[in-house]
């Protein structure tokens, strides 16, 4: 029995005879358990039964027949499990576009955003040769590349419980999918109205990545579904075609609440005509938008990355160092946590507290930020603002990632004047909180702070004594404090707490 009341098979499984071969005797073959494991999810999701079917009968030859073709008219769903000889066997590139053609004559391929076919990627391979119909899908790829030899694992419960979990993993994403657009057919068949999309409004970009990161892009992209988030790309990108390529991101950009950035070790293709990488690109033209609106960007490095290549690690500095603006972005070196946290905090209007709030009249207020190994170090200049007449507030160190986070946030977006205090730090730490001065506006801040600094001393290094901005005040002593080296800072304040 069908869900779908005017078909007589909700989904068909489009697939080979030689994928469906177990690997060792007596066990099942990958299609099959695809099969089970699928049919048994969405009768779970939809709390119904359904029609999904495959031909297990095919020859060795994948030879169809002309009466099986004739079925399609009555398919909802079509999946292709792509395979080096799917992509070569001429009947299933037939049952494709057979599909595709009896579709578009029985209620269009396309329901409202969707596609009535869905890409199911068993072994890697490469785009360029995915079937025309399929290419502009994103898909749902069965199989893990390792960073280090770029080596493909297909998620096999034979290899083990690892990969099984995998599978398991990425069939729950597939299923939902499909249950939304079953329920969307089901309820057209039936003259029902289609439901609004299960939406927040919020379009967000998330851009396409390298294969080190896929597990962490598809938990960010799980965390806005579940957030209610439309996502773009919702397709392919054009990467043969760089000013369509070009035309196609800052349109869906354009589009967009935010962009989100993953950045990992690998270098990732680079498209035809085109001198940077796909995400270089794609940051490229969020940063562009951001200059003339008020388009934000949340760009996520894993701690300590590192990378063996030259034109990666070109990129990762240039990030790391401030060649990029960064007033409207949130440069994160953390754990997954905290992106997710910096992503659910950005969706719901990037406020931490009432960030739009008019200082009380009192002492004014100076955030003091400095690492935890340098608290001791910090505190003569502590004592010596405190004593100015000034109202010193420190860092949060207490907590975990996503506390803390917040709570310097929240001191950014509510103190009147900030001095970072670089010590026994690292290059990345203290650009990092460079960054998040510029950044506190695209918070929500709407009061500019008063003044800034940043007090650099010992231990002197080679990046300490290069550090220099046309932005904010770099006040240098690598011997004892000295309230002299934060004259310029103090006069500043003096001089506005006059006004």
């Amino acid at each position: 029995m069908s869900y779908v009341p005017n078909f007589a098979n909700d989904i068909f499984i489009s697939y080979t005879h030689i994928d469906n071969e177990p690997l060792a005797q007596g066990k099942e073959g990958w299609i099959s358990f695809f099969h089970t494991a699928l049919r048994a999810r969405l009768r779970q999701l939809l709390g119904a039964e359904l029609a999904i079917w495959r031909d297990a009968k095919l020859q060795g030859n994948d030879y169809l027949s002309e009466a099986l073709l004739r079925q399609f008219p009555q398919i909802a769903i079509l999946v292709s499990i792509l395979s080096p000889r799917y992509i070569q066997s001429q009947w299933c590139l037939r049952e494709l576009q057979e599909f595709s053609q009896a579709a578009e004559h029985n209620g269009g391929l396309k329901i409202g955003e969707k596609v009535r076919l869905f890409k199911v990627v068993k072994t890697r391979i490469p785009l360029e040769q995915h079937p025309p119909a399929l290419r502009g899908l994103l898909g749902y790829e069965f199989f893990d590349v390792d960073p280090q030899t770029d080596r493909p694992t297909e998620f096999l419960p034979e290899f083990g419980r690892e990969e099984e979990y995998k599978f398991f993993k990425k069939l729950d994403d597939l299923a939902h999918d499909m249950r939304d657009l079953l329920v969307k057919l089901k309820a057209r068949d039936e003259g029902k109205p289609l439901a609004p999309p299960s939406t927040n409004g919020a379009m967000i970009y998330l851009a396409q990545t390298t294969a080190d990161l896929r597990e962490i892009y598809e938990t960010i992209r799980r965390e806005l579904l579940a957030q209610r988030c439309t996502i773009l790309p919702d397709g392919e990108l054009p990467l043969h075609n760089t000013a369509e390529l070009k035309r196609r991101v800052s349109t869906d950009l354009g589009r967009c609440k935010f962009s989100i950035h993953l950045v990992g070790q690998n270098y990732s293709l680079v498209p035809e005509g085109e001198t940077r990488s796909l995400i270089e690109l794609q940051h490229d033209l969020a940063e562009e938008i951001s200059r003339a609106t008020a388009f934000s960007r949340v760009i996520w490095l894993p701690p300590g990355l590192q990378t063996p290549d030259e034109r990666q690690r070109k990129f990762i500095h240039a990030l790391r160092t401030g060649a990029y603006r960064l007033e409207r972005a949130d440069l994160l070196e953390t754990p997954l946590e905290e992106l997710q946290s910096t992503i659910v905090a950005k969706l719901r209007n990037g406020k931490i507290g009432d960030a739009g709030a008019i200082a009380p009249a009192g002492p004014i207020r100076i955030y003091l930020i400095c690492d935890a190994q340098d608290l001791a170090a910090v505190k003569p200049i502590d004592d010596y603002l405190f004593a100015q007449g000034f109202e010193v507030e420190s860092p949060v160190f207490e907590g975990n990632e996503t506390q803390i986070r917040e709570a310097h946030q929240d001191k950014l977006l509510h103190c009147d004047a900030a001095l970072i205090f670089g010590g026994a730090i690292t290059d990345a730490w203290l650009s990092s909180k460079k960054a998040d001065l510029q950044k506190v506006y695209g918070w929500g801040r709407r009061q500019p702070l008063r003044a800034t600094a940043i007090y650099l001393t010992g231990p002197e290094t080679a990046f300490k004594q290069r550090f220099r901005s046309h932005t904010i005040k770099v006040l240098k002593s690598f011997a004892a404090f000295s309230p002299a080296v934060l004259a310029p800072f103090v006069n500043d304040l003096n001089r506005r707490r006059q006004l």
